[in-house]
């Protein structure tokens, strides 16, 4: 009877449980007493845990008191290869890889595109521009050296000209960096697209004490103070919100098959305001007052521009 007990305890093991111990034993594993500590149970119960792992094909090792996953079977390793690395995120470090000059370079877009099922097609001139310049960022915060950023095109003074900066860090997902601009004396923020080349050069940092930059939000507005706001979009307006500013995508809750409910705290209601005024009818406000009196705002201005007749 005890022996029928225990296989129906089996049976009914719970695939969450399943999941939270073979996260356990993951890298370099854990002891009998840490897994039963973990799940709070009994170490009789986590032994019956790890019964049930090998009766469904998990190989489990054991070496100095510390119990590991050795392989997983291979219908599992299948689902875990395939969603580990979606083929979006492959696409992404393919596109990466363009902007590094490596002989390793080759052979890891060949397994890339193993991954892909297919040939890596190369990223347009002006992608591949934006990954270099990417590149050429990152490797100058990480030494802390000066940059000229080439040829930038700015819409605040609209002018095309050279600014030697100290970059310090990116955000809004690459998309642009602050950086400490010696000839103004001030952090700014750059966008990543409106750079032509980035020249690293020798020199190093000299005004660290004050690369002090402001809190953004995910829109890149920036301020002392924080508004809450809560919408309501149509799938085609989330979808264009994460590719558009890609760091939304963990605030973007499914309401139903077509529907998304977004909410954040902005520090500007302008940037998200933008977003809308582009895709006003696949957007609800649903709670964000400050939001919509600037809407009706730049909605009266359109109408004293283009009256309707």
């Amino acid at each position: 009877m005890k022996r029928n007990n225990e296989n129906t305890e089996s049976k009914n093991f719970k695939l969450d449980t399943m999941l939270q111990v073979l996260a356990l034993l993951s890298g370099d594993g854990c002891s009998i007493g840490g897994i039963a500590a973990r799940m709070n149970t009994t170490e009789r119960t986590a032994y019956r845990y790890l019964r049930s792992l090998r009766e469904s094909g998990f190989r489990i090792g054991k070496e100095h008191g510390n119990i590991y996953l050795e392989a997983v079977p291979e219908h599992f390793a299948r689902i875990t290869d395939n969603v580990g690395v979606t083929p979006k995120e492959w696409r992404l470090i393919a596109d990466a890889l363009d902007a590094v000059d490596d002989p390793l370079k080759p052979g890891l877009k060949r397994k890339i595109e193993g991954r892909m099922g297919g040939q890596i097609p190369e990223l347009p001139v002006i992608r591949q521009q934006e990954s270099r310049n990417i590149h050429d960022l990152s490797r100058a915060i990480e030494g802390k050296k000066q940059v000229v950023l080439h040829q930038y095109s700015s819409s605040n003074s609209e002018t095309v000209s050279d600014r030697r900066v100290e970059p310090i860090a990116f955000r809004n997902g690459n998309r642009c960096v602050d950086c400490y601009e010696i000839s103004s004396h001030r952090v700014k923020t750059f966008k990543i697209p409106r750079i032509g080349t980035v020249e690293v050069t020798p020199e190093n940092w000299q005004f660290e004490k004050k690369h002090r930059t402001e809190p953004y939000d995910l829109f890149g507005m920036s301020s002392d103070t924080l508004i809450h706001i809560r919408l309501r979009l149509t799938m085609r307006a989330a979808n264009l919100l994460k590719e558009e500013f890609p760091l939304s995508k963990r605030l973007l809750e499914p309401e139903d098959s077509e529907h998304f409910i977004f909410g954040t705290d902005v520090r500007d209601v302008k940037g998200i305001g933008r977003f809308i005024l582009g895709l006003h009818s696949e957007v609800e406000i649903v709670d964000a007052p400050e939001l919509e009196a600037y809407l009706r705002r730049e909605a009266e201005k359109l109408h004293r521009k283009w009256p309707i007749v």
